[in-house]
């Protein structure tokens, strides 16, 4: 960890734990300005409490909350690996690089996913999560390396039959992309708009047909949000609003659904409450989905597979059973450089 405490850095805490009552104590301060550090160590055998009562209140809280993170990761149940590794490849990246402005988004991104799998992309903010996602989702070109959507080499085609391979790709962006001032049905509705005229999109969205009503309806009742056809967006909590995006996914009609943080704005129930539905419905309909998320703990307890990035290149990719905790804290090492994600 890193953190600035006016000309003091902390680069490190570790608190090692032999048998018996008594703890090991090891903390490493950084201090100065600019220039060469100056290490100061510190070790001994005290008692947990006094070590705490000794730390600058910002370590404390700091050494609390990675120990709390810790055992909330290991406690967690782990998904069940239901992979098929015999299922035809939804998406195929080999040596994907990725930049913005002169700047490394993506570093030789190596990933194959199959249909029907289910993973999440985790790593700090700016470690390139939402730079991939854009990637499979045909919108984000690469500077280096090739894409395959569906054995379909992206390089080989023209926009047009990038466009069709996207309308089967359902997207849930960090903001949801929903129109606040509608009604919910229109915002599912809007699912279609790459499979109709825009003529015919109009006029579904004004004056929408009683077979397509009962449609979005079947979809938002499989959520728990049927009473809430006719009210408009805004008016939805954040929770409700998630499940509008899923909705117009499923409308669509996609075969994948990729989702940027769909958690981020949900209270930790919530969270739980809409992640474990999200993978449900994937499964039920033999959906790829892929997502990026920050919460270790539901990515262990729903995900199968955890592909990890750290400055825009792959930390691990295995199942989930087979990541150890020291990964985890290497993934969220705050002394790594953000970049464009």
């Amino acid at each position: 960890m890193r953190q600035n405490l006016g000309d003091t850095h902390l680069s490190g805490l570790q608190l090692d734990r032999p048998p018996g009552p008594r703890r090991a104590l090891r903390l490493r301060l950084y201090r100065g300005p600019t220039g060469r550090d100056h290490r100061y160590e510190r070790q001994g055998a005290i008692g947990c409490s006094t070590a705490g009562s000794r730390l600058h209140p910002c370590l404390q809280r700091q050494f609390c909350a990675a120990r709390r993170t810790r055992t909330r990761i290991e406690s967690a149940p782990l998904a069940p690996d239901l992979r098929r590794l015999d299922a035809p490849k939804a998406f195929e990246l080999r040596n994907v690089g990725v930049r913005f402005d002169g700047f490394p988004a993506l570093l030789g991104l190596n990933l194959e996913v199959r249909r029907g799998e289910c993973l999440a992309f985790v790593g700090p903010s700016g470690s390139g999560k939402t730079s991939a996602l854009g990637v499979l989702n045909g919108m984000v070109p690469p500077a280096t390396g090739s894409v395959r959507i569906r054995e379909v080499d992206l390089s080989s085609i023209g926009v047009s039959a990038i466009r069709k391979l996207r309308v089967e790709i359902g997207v849930i962006p960090q903001d949801l992309g929903l129109v606040p001032n509608v009604r919910v049905y229109q915002n599912v509705m809007a699912g279609r708009l790459g499979r109709q005229s825009f003529i015919g999109s109009l006029r579904r969205l004004i004056r929408a047909p009683r077979r397509e009503l009962q449609e979005v309806m079947h979809f938002l009742k499989r959520l728990g949000i049927e009473n809430k056809i006719f009210q408009r967006t805004d008016s939805l909590s954040g929770g409700e609003r998630q499940r509008v995006a899923i909705a117009r996914s499923l409308y669509q009609g996609a075969n994948t659904i990729l989702a940027d943080e769909p958690l981020s704005a949900l209270d930790p129930a919530r969270a739980r409450e809409t992640l474990a539905l999200l993978v449900d419905i994937a499964r039920e309909n033999h959906m790829t989905l892929v997502l990026s998320m920050h919460d270790l703990a539901l990515a262990r307890e729903f995900i199968p597979r955890l592909v990890g990035l750290k400055n825009g290149a792959v930390l691990f990719d295995r199942a989930t059973g087979d990541i150890s905790p020291e990964e985890f804290e290497e993934l969220y090492n705050l002394e790594s450089k953000e970049r464009h994600g």
